[in-house]
């Protein structure tokens, strides 16, 4: 047999690749007959005989897991050179984790229990089996609250968007929201050790971004609003072509004010569905003549209506001269643009681009109302000023922060978004003047 060398080496590399079916068939099918010398041939008989036994090594340890029917896997039974039907496609310790690590992100994603008491029948079993090493086993990590989800970790899974999600609104469900419980407290510890966080901001920022929901009551909801931004606007950002929006050339700062709104209430009739009952009620709690104008409202007291830090005259007041630094920041330096979007919070959102930068706010808000809605329908206290907030109000207080520490933020942050219902009023006729524009056409038409 001409270079019996090489073909043992490829014999050892399908054996590191636990292709143990695939050397039988090679040296039945091909080597045996070209072997001419008889240490070739008793070479190529050990090798094959220890695939055998890795093959019968796997079929009992499935036996052993219930996986495959014993009476067709009986080593006693099989006649030389033929294999368990189910060990055909060799599977070893790699297939059992990659089966239990399965079983582990259906019980997350179908919002079942997590913990150890509730699995520990599973947990037992992968660790009996060798699925888990006994390090892991013996650790304090599998035996406590979200034991499935550090197994999922130890699985090579890791968390992703999706199970973090389901995860937390599950904590939400059971109204564990506040960092301060226990359970959020570690199930954000576990965020940040196995990268979610890094999923949703960008390295330098996930210390600052973890202390934000280590400081706010509302840490879950928070965090589940992050996500469905950032899995809302991916596709969003993808297929839709902001960087092409022009708003009209304009003089002074007014001017400039009524390009860059009229540009907001486009971009707000296209996003939103006209169906929507929460639309609705923003008129009848007096907050805003509708959403269009509130985002307006938002827009006037976070930026005073202006994207870039230098108002454009005679130019397009929307790319501050296509330069993203020159985009308004506040918050010493950590929110941008018209809608002061946080970038500690929301570092995946090119907030320095307008459309996405004001779909993002009234995102936010939306997202706001629906949480004073499921969880404050009665209201909430805001500590700072003693007064009580729901619906659309509490949409903006929650966009400002409902802060602990009434250091932070802005204490009568509502109430002045409110009055700037007349001030808008007054630039923007479809907010309560005389005359109505139709957004979706260059036409002016006159209201009834």
């Amino acid at each position: 047999m001409q270079n019996f060398d090489v073909e043992v080496k490829q014999l050892s590399e399908l054996k590191t690749s636990g292709k143990s079916d695939e050397i039988i068939s090679k040296i039945t099918q091909e080597f045996i007959d070209r072997a001419f010398y008889n240490y070739q041939k008793a070479k190529l008989f050990v090798i094959r005989g220890d695939a055998y036994r890795e093959l019968v090594l796997i079929a009992l340890k499935n036996i052993q897991r219930g996986e495959i029917n014993k009476e067709l896997c009986d080593p006693n039974k099989l006649s030389f050179g033929e294999s368990c039907p189910a060990a055909a496609e060799p599977i070893g310790a790699e297939w059992t984790k990659k089966d239990a690590l399965a079983e582990a992100q259906k019980i997350v994603q179908a919002g079942g229990d997590i913990t150890y008491n509730a699995n520990k029948e599973l947990i037992d079993e992968w660790c009996k089996d060798g699925t888990l090493t006994e390090s892991d086993c013996n650790s304090n990590s599998l035996k406590g609250f979200n034991a499935i989800g550090r197994a999922i970790i130890l699985l090579g899974g890791g968390w992703n968007l999706e199970t973090a999600l389901a995860r937390a609104e599950k904590l939400k469900n059971e109204k564990k929201v506040s960092f301060n419980d226990g359970e959020v407290k570690e199930f954000f510890e576990q965020l940040r050790e196995d990268g979610v966080l890094d999923e949703l901001y960008t390295t330098d920022l996930i210390d600052s971004a973890y202390s934000a929901f280590e400081q706010n009551p509302d840490a879950i909801d928070n965090l589940i609003v992050v996500i469905r931004v950032k899995v809302a606007t991916s596709p969003l950002y993808n297929n839709q072509d902001y960087e092409t929006r022009v708003a009209s050339d304009c003089n002074g700062k007014e001017d400039c004010q009524i390009s860059i709104g009229e540009e907001i209430i486009k971009l707000i009739l296209e996003e939103r569905e006209d169906d929507v009952s929460e639309v609705e009620n923003i008129k009848n709690e007096g907050v805003a003549e509708n959403v269009e104008c509130l985002v307006l409202q938002v827009a006037m007291q976070e930026s005073s209506l202006q994207h870039c830090e230098n108002v454009q005259e005679n130019e397009n007041p929307l790319y501050c001269d296509n330069n993203p630094t020159k985009v308004l920041k506040g918050d010493n330096g950590i929110s941008y643009g018209v809608m002061q979007i946080n970038t500690l919070v929301h570092k995946d959102i090119p907030s320095q681009n307008f459309g996405l930068n004001v779909f993002n706010g009234a995102s936010l808000l939306f997202d706001n109302y629906l949480i004073m809605n499921e969880k404050y329908e009665k209201g909430r206290e805001y500590k700072c000023n003693g007064k009580i907030y729901s619906g659309w109000e509490g949409a903006l207080r929650l966009y400002n922060g409902w802060n602990t520490d009434c250091t932070k933020g802005n204490v009568n942050y509502v109430e002045e978004v409110i009055a700037k219902k007349d001030e808008v009023a007054k630039l923007f006729p479809v907010c309560g003047g005389a005359l109505k524009v139709t957004i979706k056409t260059n036409e002016c038409v006159e209201s009834a």
